[in-house]
């Protein structure tokens, strides 16, 4: 599903609307790739407001929260990346999931089994995608080849 919402994105038909959830390094690389994909980025979520304000000035029309309870009861939105500290990833994977929204997380996908179980289920019941990934400063584009790359429920 992930993949086809990224594919009418590339062909321009329907952008898919997409919010990155932390907005440090890895936060800015994933809205640079999004944008070169032709993704809209919609939100841009941080507890730093000013570092949320920041990312979001180089991009039209980009909304900033704190909270990104906020983000997922958008419908509009429809997959975030989780670019937080590793021991957040879980929580907000799993409510994404509960929220209808595609999740691609950053490394590492969890930091337990049993979270990552958490995460794989969440997807399940609620059909939507979980995967990880891991973007180098050196190749911004990583995410547009992980999306057309995109195979199965968990990478």
């Amino acid at each position: 599903m992930l993949r086809l919402l990224l594919w009418k994105s590339i062909m321009m038909e329907q952008p898919i609307r997409v919010a990155v959830i932390g907005c440090g390094w890895a936060g800015a690389l994933h809205a640079d790739a999004y944008a070169r994909c032709g993704a809209t980025v919609e939100w841009v979520v941080d507890q730093d407001l000013g570092r949320a304000e920041t990312l979001a000035t180089s991009r039209q029309r980009t909304r900033v929260a704190t909270d990104y309870q906020e983000v997922l009861s958008d419908p509009d939105v429809g997959a975030i990346s989780i670019c937080l500290s590793h021991s957040l990833h879980a929580q907000v994977a799993v409510d994404a999931a509960t929220k209808g929204k595609h999740v691609l997380c950053e490394k590492p996908l969890a930091t337990s089994l049993e979270e990552a179980d958490r995460m794989i289920e969440a997807a399940e019941q609620n059909h939507t995608d979980t995967k990880y990934g891991l973007l180098l400063p050196a190749s911004t584009q990583a995410l547009c080849y992980l999306y057309i790359a995109y195979q199965g429920n968990i990478t």
